[in-house]
């Protein structure tokens, strides 16, 4: 193992992956590359790219050999060693309807089947919204977060279909309540996670 002092403007460490045989340690102010150097020295870091970062804990997302994540200015994949800014069109909405004080709440997930990334956040007002980004068609979009966050402010999941919000009505307050027996007695209904 190896220690190393991160810059004074990079602050903490806000992801962690690997690319190309090396570990990746991401900051806000920068992205970090550890190199072997053989036994039994371990590992050397050093900045791979300064001045870009990923400012929110859990929004980096992996998805192969491209990691995908929210800087300060834009949102970016990293592919092997090269960086690519990605949201152009839709990270000064973003970053002007996230609250910023809240980053526990801004979740980078992946759907692999539908080669998409998406980013679930709670918004100026308290409500969770989400963009969405498929890198196969490079596009982006904005979606209710509902169906995919079933499992966002709970420990355990159900595995049933969710309603959107223009479906609204009494079933939703049943899964509600079936989520509640479930915490209640783990061997009630439905598998959990």
């Amino acid at each position: 193992a190896d220690f190393f002092d991160l810059e004074p403007d990079s602050r903490e460490i806000t992801g962690i992956s690997y690319q190309r045989g090396s570990p990746l340690s991401y900051c806000e102010d920068g992205i970090w590359v550890g190199r072997a150097i053989g036994f039994p020295g371990g590992f050397r870091h050093e900045p791979l790219i300064p001045g870009v970062g990923n400012i929110f804990h859990h929004a980096l997302v992996r998805n192969k050999e491209i990691d995908f994540f929210i800087g300060k200015d834009n949102f970016y994949a990293l592919n092997g060693l090269q960086l690519q800014p990605i949201g152009d069109g839709i990270f000064q909405r973003f970053i002007a309807n996230v609250q910023t004080d809240e980053t526990q709440y801004v979740r980078g997930y992946i759907d692999s089947r539908k080669m998409q990334v998406f980013w679930v956040y709670k918004d100026l007002a308290g409500d969770l919204q989400s963009v969405v980004y498929n890198y196969k068609e490079k596009k982006w979009s904005e979606r209710d977060p509902q169906g995919i966050t079933a499992w966002f402010d709970s420990p355990r999941t159900v595995f049933r279909g969710y309603k959107t919000i223009d479906e609204y009505d009494s079933l939703v307050d049943d899964i509600i309540n079936d989520q509640t027996a479930l915490i209640d007695d783990p061997d009630y209904g439905f598998p959990v996670v």
